[in-house]
């Protein structure tokens, strides 16, 4: 299915403000083992939990981009949290507030980070509210879906995530049932890519200055002025190493390109890798005037139905938004989840 348009599930007037979403938000200072580091991370929804003798509410995990933080989900999170699911975000390693507790005294190792370094960190993090949150403590008889989800380069550590095995969550009391990509490239698509990215696989440094065309690209990849705003504040937060990391640590984990490189991006050239994601529910959303990610996401959509039975794929191009569509449309955003995962077992 490709969507242009969704009906609405939730309307302003029916979801929390945003005053009323911050007081209902748990948040958890979490340190990660052998790091100077503490996750700053947020869950919202628990009140919504149904009793013991229920199903649990789903979880759904949203990861931020390069560069962003926990509140560029501030628009997506009340509308999901209205209809039932549990949501956490947070803000990843030397993002948001979610920096080096020394920078003086920090360990090298702190320094560098890839995308399943940044995997193990949330693992850490649900076991650490499995062991101190009561909400999140694993009754093995009431299982939680589990949906990961991301933007841009959250997109790309919400597969990483996919892709371990699934006796990894399953093990916390999870079980994974879908995920939602938003403006991001399938980590197993040959062809057709993003080509730029591929400048960042395995280099050591880059000339300063693509570096800050690339702080300007990203902060300014909202359509509207607010939305670039609140990007610009986010990646005012972070040092030009880390974000030269989270480039390079996207990049890295694509698949590798062709060699040599088709001729054109033609669909008879489009492929997976040998091991394509295959979760029965995948969403993907991007804006409409990024043109890059509705290349590749529209061709993900198109190899996911050649997959075979068994997995649905949605695709939502969103009308006026570019590639933070969170900060563009968030409630359309909110609403295709909603749309895409809802089941009336999750109203409380």
């Amino acid at each position: 299915m490709i969507k242009t348009s969704i009906t609405v599930a939730a309307t302003t007037s029916t979801i929390p403000s945003l005053s009323q979403y911050q007081q209902q938000q748990h948040h958890f200072i979490i340190p990660i083992p052998s790091t100077n580091i503490s996750l700053h991370t947020f869950v919202s929804g628990v009140e919504t939990l149904p009793s013991l003798s229920a199903t649990p509410a789903p979880l759904i995990i949203l990861f931020h981009g390069a560069g962003g933080d926990h509140y560029h989900f501030d628009t997506v999170v009340p509308v999901l949290i209205q209809s039932g699911f549990t949501v956490l975000t947070c803000d990843l390693r030397h993002h948001g507030q979610s920096q080096p507790l020394d920078t003086a005294s920090q360990n090298n190792n702190d320094q560098y980070f890839d995308m399943q370094i940044l995997c193990n960190d949330i693992y850490h993090v649900l076991w650490w509210l499995k062991e101190h949150y009561s909400p999140f403590r694993h009754d093995p008889k009431r299982n939680r879906d589990l949906l990961f989800g991301g933007l841009s380069m959250g997109g790309i550590l919400a597969q990483v995530c996919v892709n371990q095995p699934r006796s990894k969550w399953q093990s916390l009391g999870y079980n994974l049932q879908g995920m939602v990509m938003i403006a991001t490239p399938s980590i197993h698509m040959v062809w057709p890519r993003i080509t730029w990215m591929d400048l960042y696989r395995n280099i050591d440094s880059v000339d300063p200055a693509v570096l800050q065309a690339a702080r300007k690209s990203i902060a300014d990849s909202a359509v509207h002025e607010d939305g670039k705003k609140e990007a610009a504040r986010a990646m005012a937060l972070i040092s030009d190493q880390v974000l030269f990391q989270c480039l390079c640590a996207s990049a890295d984990a694509l698949s590798a390109p062709p060699s040599p490189p088709p001729q054109n991006d033609s669909t008879e050239n489009s492929r997976f890798d040998h091991s394509p994601i295959q979760l029965p529910r995948q969403l993907l959303i991007t804006g409409q005037a990024d043109e890059h990610t509705v290349n590749v996401m529209t061709v993900w959509k198109i190899l996911n139905d050649g997959l075979g039975a068994g997995i649905e794929t949605v695709l939502d191009i969103v009308q006026d938004a570019g590639h933070m569509v969170p900060l563009d449309q968030g409630l359309h955003v909110a609403n295709a989840i909603v749309e895409m995962f809802y089941n009336t077992k999750y109203i409380v």
